[in-house]
């Protein structure tokens, strides 16, 4: 009786020699494509942090949509210099300080391409020391872009009065 045993080690070292070869092959394919692979693997990577890097523009172009959006109220509308300069003298009014608009003129920004130009306004306050000092403090706090030029307050000599003059500058759109 024959042994199969020669035919079969034959077949086994055969289908082995075959799997190594074919290892091989798979190996070198794979390492063929490997620098592909790492290509992929970066560009991958560079549209995860370009997509972050989006995202964080798109925020903080909301950011300075809202602040531009606030900014632009501090500055005095072209149709609303009358409801200013009125809202200025109501300030001395709520302290119990007499405000007069002596002037009021506009200085345009150097830059003719600008939107925005100054408003210049001259104004006398006059009442007791605690509501001038409290009108130039509502002043100060005014929801607009304001700048004091000059200030001047003395004494009137008429008992506990004062009178000042103020020279202000408020940002306004054309």
């Amino acid at each position: 009786m024959r042994t199969h045993t020669p035919i079969i080690l034959t077949i086994s070292a055969l289908a082995f020699l075959a799997s190594v070869i074919a290892l091989v092959l798979v190996w070198n394919m794979f390492g063929a494509h490997k620098e592909a692979i790492a290509e992929m693997q970066i560009e991958a990577e560079a549209v995860t942090r370009s997509d972050a890097h989006a995202r964080k523009a798109r925020e903080l172009l909301e950011m300075f949509q809202t602040e531009r959006g606030e900014a632009r109220t501090l500055l005095v509308e072209p149709d609303t210099v009358v409801d200013f300069l009125e809202e200025i003298e109501g300030y001395g009014d709520a302290v119990g300080a007499s405000v007069e608009i002596n002037t009021v003129s506009v200085v345009p920004k150097s830059d003719t391409a600008a939107s925005d130009e100054t408003l210049l306004v001259t104004l006398a306050v006059s009442g007791a020391w605690e509501a001038v000092y409290r009108f130039l403090d509502v002043l100060s706090l005014a929801p607009y872009a304001l700048d004091v030029e000059r200030l001047n307050i003395e004494a009137s000599g008429e008992g506990n009065e004062w009178v000042g003059t103020a020279t202000i500058h408020a940002a306004k759109l054309k």
